[in-house]
C-alpha cells in the first residue's frame, strides 16, 4: 500500500483566511470568500478578491495580525505566494505593489523587498515574453516610486 505525499499548497492559505476572518470581523466576508476560492481553485476570482481588499483605501490601514505581522503582508506571503504560478503575472504585480505601498509607511525595506523578489521570480519564470515583460515593468516602476518616496 503506497502512501501519498501530496501536500495541498492552498491548505495554509485557507487556514490563514479563516483566521483573519475571525480576527477581523469587519473583513470576514472578504476573507471567507478568499478561503472558498482557494478551496475551489478559482484563481481568477481569488485574484480579484485579493486585489479588491488590498487596493481599497478604506481597508488599507495598519491592522496587526498574529505575531505582529501586517495583515496584508501575511495575506501576500500565505495566500498569494503559494499559488503565484496560477495567477496572472500582471495581477500578481498589482497585488504585490498594493501590499508594498501599504507596508512602506512601516517598513520601507520590507516593502521594497516584496517587489524586488517578485521581479526576480517573474524573470525566472518561463512565461510568454510580453506577459512577463508587462509584469516586470509594472513591478519595477512601483519599486522605483517607493524608492523616490523614501
Amino acid at each position: 500500500m503506497s502512501s501519498s505525499s501530496y501536500v495541498d499548497p492552498t491548505a495554509g492559505a485557507v487556514e490563514h483566511c479563516e483566521l483573519m476572518a475571525n480576527e477581523h470581523p469587519e473583513l470576514a466576508t472578504q476573507y471567507q470568500a478568499m478561503a472558498s476560492f482557494c478551496q475551489q481553485k478559482l484563481w481568477h476570482e481569488l485574484t480579484l478578491a485579493v486585489l479588491d481588499l488590498v487596493a481599497d483605501p478604506t481597508t488599507a490601514r495598519s491592522v496587526a495580525s498574529l505575531g505582529g505581522t501586517h495583515s496584508y503582508l501575511a495575506l501576500y506571503n500565505q495566500v498569494v505566494t503559494p499559488v503565484h504560478a496560477k495567477l496572472n503575472p500582471l495581477s500578481l504585480a498589482q497585488i504585490a505593489s498594493a501590499v508594498a505601498r501599504v507596508l512602506h509607511a512601516q517598513d520601507g525595506t520590507a516593502a521594497k523587498a516584496i517587489l524586488e523578489n517578485l521581479v526576480t521570480k517573474l524573470q525566472q519564470d518561463a512565461l510568454p515574453h510580453t506577459v512577463q515583460a508587462d509584469a516586470v515593468v509594472y513591478a519595477e516602476s512601483k519599486l522605483s516610486l517607493l524608492t523616490l518616496e523614501a
